[in-house]
């Protein structure tokens, strides 16, 4: 009669492991889907931001932008031509500031939007400007 020692895993301990191992894994994919959504979003509103900010500083800077009337225009395109990224402003003179110093405050409203698959992100900003009267 010999005796043996036995040495290993019982089927029911490598079921059991596995169980876990596969618990632990599906927990790290839906992390990574949840991190990676979130790091799109991040991206597409910094560069709605980016967007949003250059046009604004156009906006201010441009003296000769008519007052009253609301433009709309495209920001950036994708690689087929097609509208990924537009505006739309509007300037409204503000009435009482700046009368008696040959210049006039303006109001500059501007809507800026970002198409990122099929949601569509939109920004609005406003700020006011100075314009020498002539």
């Amino acid at each position: 009669m010999q005796n043996r020692s036995q040495s290993g895993f019982s089927l029911i301990e490598v079921l059991v492991a596995a169980l876990i191992l596969a618990v632990a894994v599906s927990a790290l994919l839906a992390n990574l889907s949840t991190s990676t959504s979130n790091l799109f979003r991040t991206n597409d509103i910094d560069r709605l931001t980016f967007l949003s900010k250059r046009k604004m500083d156009e906006l201010i800077s441009v003296q000769a932008i008519q007052v009253g009337a609301q433009i709309q225009g495209v920001l950036a395109l994708d690689e087929k031509d097609k509208a990924i990224a537009g505006f739309s402003y509007s300037i409204f003179p503000v009435s009482g500031i700046g009368i008696n110093t040959g210049e006039r405050v303006e109001r500059v409203r501007l809507e800026t939007w970002l198409q990122s698959g099929s949601r569509r992100r939109t920004m609005q900003l406003e700020s006011f400007r100075r314009v020498k009267l002539q």
